[in-house]
């Protein structure tokens, strides 16, 4: 039996439910059965408020007597009601006046036969950009030259078709494939597209913290390198501007010497 007598306490009111009342507020009544001194059910006055308390005993016979106290939902049940659940209930439906927020579409921009992709890098002749190849699905790099670009650089256009037929002669692992060259007369561009390289020695080492490579790692390069150059040689090329930056490398680590705009045909033999 629960017993409230001139004793009880904030503790005993908490348990109550009633968190917010002071002594001053409590007015308790009560009364003893003449035998045991038990006490009976109280009533409890706050505030001109009349709240009744009942024995625990009575409080739990109420609530097992009550058939939906508790339900106990078996797997049928269980999935039957997931079916009756409103998918609506969990997402908001957002109209489209009321997008905040939304990705820029890309325009799909073929050349040729070719998807262009996205910007790679840029020089002083013009932008490289990722290609690929709509029949074969394989990736290249375009190179995009303008003629009123070229024309402002000395000796450009020059240097721009010695390199095209100095590739269109050359095949070797480690000299960089020219693959097609496209022109659009309207638009003054030329395409020459090549095989598709990661990036540069010079972006590597930029990259690095050392700003150097290990050097079992600059030993590969400079043996693909070498290789390179001895194959060029052999073709009488000379290449004339050998540097980190014009030194290519692909997603399979083979090195690849690029832009010989500046290179030239000796007709002497050269000493290796």
């Amino acid at each position: 039996m629960l017993c409230i007598d001139n004793h009880v306490n904030k503790v005993a009111i908490k348990e109550l439910g009633l968190l917010t009342m002071d002594d001053k507020m409590c007015n308790i009544s009560k009364s003893f059965d003449s035998e045991g001194g038990d006490c009976s059910d109280a009533d409890i006055e706050i505030n001109n408020r009349i709240f009744s308390v009942e024995s625990d005993e009575e409080s739990v016979k109420r609530f097992n007597d009550q058939d939906n106290s508790v339900i106990w939902l078996n797997d049928e049940d269980f999935a039957d009601d997931l079916e009756n659940v409103n998918i609506n209930n969990f997402f908001h439906r957002v109209d489209s006046d009321q997008i905040i927020y939304q990705t820029k579409k890309k325009r799909l921009k073929l050349v040729g036969k070719y998807v262009m992709g996205d910007l790679l890098g840029e020089g002083s002749y013009g932008k490289v950009k990722e290609m690929l190849d709509s029949e074969t699905l394989c990736r290249h790099a375009v190179k995009i030259l303008k003629k009123h670009k070229l024309r402002r650089i000395p000796n450009g256009e020059q240097n721009v078709q010695r390199e095209i037929k100095l590739l269109r002669t050359l095949k070797h692992k480690n000299v960089i494939n020219l693959v097609d060259v496209l022109y659009n007369e309207e638009k003054q561009k030329m395409y020459l597209i090549m095989e598709f390289c990661v990036g540069s020695l010079q972006g590597m080492l930029e990259a690095t913290p050392l700003k150097r490579f290990p050097l079992f790692q600059a030993h590969d390069y400079f043996v693909q390198l070498v290789d390179g150059l001895e194959y060029l040689h052999s073709r009488r090329i000379i290449h004339k501007d050998i540097k980190p930056g014009n030194l290519l490398l692909t997603l399979k680590g083979d090195l690849k010497i690029s832009d010989l705009g500046v290179a030239e045909v000796s007709f002497f033999t050269l000493i290796l």
